[in-house]
This record gives C-alpha cells, structure tokens and sequence, in this order.
C-alpha cells in the first residue's frame, strides 16, 4: 500500500496540477474545455487548501468556467461525442462544487447529483462505452477524495454516485 503524502507535498502536487491544467487550456490560442475544467477544479482545492477561496478566485474560476463551456459547445456542434459532451456535464459539476464552496447560496446537492448522474448516463447511452464511463466514475472519486474537510457530506454524496455509474 502506498502511503499517502502529508500537507505540505499534496499542496505541491495541486500546485503543480493547476500550473499545468492551466497552461494546457490555453495551448494553441484557443481555450481546451477539458484541461480548463480540470484546471478549475484544481485551483478551487488548491484555494480551499490554502484558505484563499475568495470573491476574486471564485469570480476568476465562474469566469473561467463559462468560458470552458462555450470552448466546449462548440467542440460539440462541430464534432458530437461523449468526449465533447462531457465537457457541460463536468462544468455543471464544477459550479454545483463552486457554489457550495463559496457559501453563497443553498445548494439542492441530491437533485443537482441526480440531473448529473441523468445526464451522464443519458450521454453514455447516446456516445459511449464502459470504459468511458469509468472515466467519469473515476473523476467523481477523485474530486470526492480530494474536496476540503467540511464538505464531508458533498463527499460522500459524490462516491455514491460513483457507485451508482458504476452499476
């Protein structure tokens, strides 16, 4: 079994996520939805992290976020497929985890989990495979496992949705 690594080298290895998430999206001049994505989670645990989930990151990381999804709306139009669906899906996640993050507003997690849980598998049954769905059941895991303490019960909710995909 491998021992997890303390405080200090999991604040290095989101750090050095963010940094490259954040230069992928914006590889070629044009906005890559998927790393974008990846990029905003990562930051907002790095910030949660470090206690420096402000108004300014969370306005930075809404901004990001809506551009993600335009970058990935398009990627779709032109070009329709799980890979280029998933990207609203997961942006959906993204603000659903945003919101709960900043406090700002009561979040409906059971209901936002099933319109979620609905639309992946709604975008499985159209585009994909059992493979491609344990991309997302993997994804759900490790945002689970690495969202801040005080959001035990969005932890636990995000893993039995996992376990739900996976079934």
């Amino acid at each position: 079994m491998v021992d997890s690594p303390g405080k200090k080298e999991t604040d290095r290895i989101f750090t050095g996520m963010a940094t490259w998430y954040h230069k992928a999206a914006q590889m070629d001049g044009a906005i890559d939805p998927y790393a974008a994505l990846n990029w905003i989670f990562v930051r907002m645990v790095e910030k949660s992290r470090q206690g420096k989930l402000d108004s300014k990151e969370l306005a930075l990381l809404r901004e990001s976020l809506n551009k993600a999804v335009q970058a990935g709306k398009a990627l779709y139009k032109k070009d329709p497929g799980f890979w280029n669906g998933v990207h609203e899906i997961d942006a959906d996640l993204n603000r659903m985890l945003l919101d709960e993050m900043s406090g700002a507003e009561v979040i409906d997690i059971p209901g936002t989990l099933g319109k979620l849980r609905r639309s992946y598998l709604e975008l499985v049954d159209n585009f994909g495979t059992s493979r491609m769905m344990d991309s997302v059941t993997k994804q759900l895991r490790f945002i689970a496992d690495n969202l801040p303490k005080n959001m035990e019960h969005l932890r636990q909710a995000l893993k039995a949705m996992a376990t739900e995909l996976e079934g």
